[in-house]
């Protein structure tokens, strides 16, 4: 038994797992928190990156990241919000957040100069929006960014577009528009 222990053992370690919260080498990782839980209906003052906290009216379980409160293990995906993007032409938007909202600076604007938006990390996911049919933002086609049928797409309000990082570009992987 002990035979088999140490192999398995020598394994994972071959492969790169750490057994101080769980880290597996070749882009999945999983850690475990080290902070501690709070259980109330308030949220916690003065957080910390990482901090846990139960809201014991809903059940939720959030995790303090990135200055908010995040659903943690839910059925919801929860995007991080940012505050309303104010483009000017060939502008860039940050991803400071995954869900981003923009709007052009006093009328309709264009993105065409490279990057339209900020690299992110390999993987990385956003959601952008626009949010006035005046102050439209257009994002140009093959300015770090990749979109469908290679044409630019225009940000009306309510309308959408999802964007993955691969490394070097973003990638179109859905929209939605109203018009």
């Amino acid at each position: 038994m002990k035979k088999y222990l140490i192999i398995i053992l020598i394994l994972f370690s071959y492969l790169g797992v750490s057994f101080a919260g769980i880290n597996i080498q070749g882009g999945i990782k999983y850690v475990t928190a080290s902070s501690s839980l709070t259980e109330s209906a308030e949220e916690p003052t003065n957080p910390s990156e990482g901090d846990k906290w139960r809201n014991v009216e809903t059940n939720e379980l959030k995790v303090y990241t990135s200055g908010e409160w995040v659903l943690q293990n839910s059925n919801e995906l929860a995007l991080s919000s940012s505050d309303i993007q104010v483009l000017n032409d060939n502008g860039t938007i940050s991803v400071s957040k995954s869900y981003i909202k923009v709007v052009g600076n006093g009328g309709a604007v264009t993105l065409n100069n490279d990057p339209a938006i900020e690299d992110g990390t390999n993987g990385k996911i956003v959601v952008i929006q626009g949010t006035s049919d005046t102050n439209t933002v257009t994002i140009a086609n093959g300015v770090n960014t990749k979109l469908a049928n290679g044409v630019s797409i225009t940000l009306g309000e309510d309308d959408t577009v999802g964007f993955m990082f691969n490394g070097s570009e973003w990638v179109e992987i859905i929209q939605r528009s109203d018009k």
